[in-house]
């Protein structure tokens, strides 16, 4: 079955694809992921170490921006 073709310029509408139960799990655990990245930039600051500890903390980050950029488009 072929799409019908659209007019140039027109946009698909956006439907969201989680209820308001699953963007709230994704916000919190968003948030679960900023606090902890938060905490452990903290400890790595006060206990001095090399910057290679660092890296790693972009996926705690990342985590935590995913969560909240799910939540907020609703996907």
């Amino acid at each position: 079955m072929e799409r019908p073709e659209q007019p140039a310029g027109a946009t698909e509408a956006c439907f969201p694809n989680i209820g308001e139960r699953g963007r709230q799990r994704r916000l919190r655990g968003g948030l679960v992921w900023l606090v902890t990245g938060m905490a452990l930039t903290s400890w790595f600051i006060v206990h001095p170490m090399r910057a290679l500890v660092f890296l790693p903390l972009w996926v705690v980050f990342f985590m935590a921006a995913l969560g909240y950029f799910q939540a907020h488009e609703k996907t």
